[in-house]
């Protein structure tokens, strides 16, 4: 059994403020459109009103096609995926072939592709990466 002194401070958390919603109150989905919206009208996407969608990588400049080969696992793609998180990747394909192997291709700008490289070889799963222009 545990004592409790009464003397002991008392953690205060500040009250929200009116309209604000309590952390276990319930909430209209956010990525949908909102009611004043008319039919089919983009959403916002969770984003805060005037915020601008992210633009989308754009597909002109020159690209470099990275070929990654791969040791096969659940995990593999999954990993690859990962570790280019925070690289503009214009393709990504990952094909299956026999003895556990997999050849991964991804297609990123030029100037990312140094970066991507370096990544990729650091993965374990990794055996090659082997880079090239990207055709059009």
């Amino acid at each position: 059994m545990t004592h409790h002194d009464a003397t002991a401070p008392v953690l205060a958390l500040p009250r929200p403020e009116h309209g604000t919603s309590s952390p276990g109150a319930k909430r209209a989905p956010a990525d949908g459109p909102s009611p004043s919206a008319p039919p089919g009208a983009p959403s916002s996407a969770g984003r805060p009103s005037g915020t601008p969608a992210p633009a989308p990588c754009a597909a002109s400049g020159p690209a470099v096609r990275l070929t990654v080969t791969v040791r096969h696992s659940e995990e593999a793609l999954g990993r690859l995926a990962s570790t280019l998180r925070a690289t503009r990747v214009r393709e990504l394909s990952y094909a299956v072939s026999g003895a556990a192997r997999a050849t991964a291709v991804v297609v990123v700008p030029r100037a990312d592709a140094g970066r991507a490289g370096a990544r990729l070889r650091r993965l374990v799963d990794v055996l090659a990466v082997a880079e090239a222009p990207a055709g059009r």
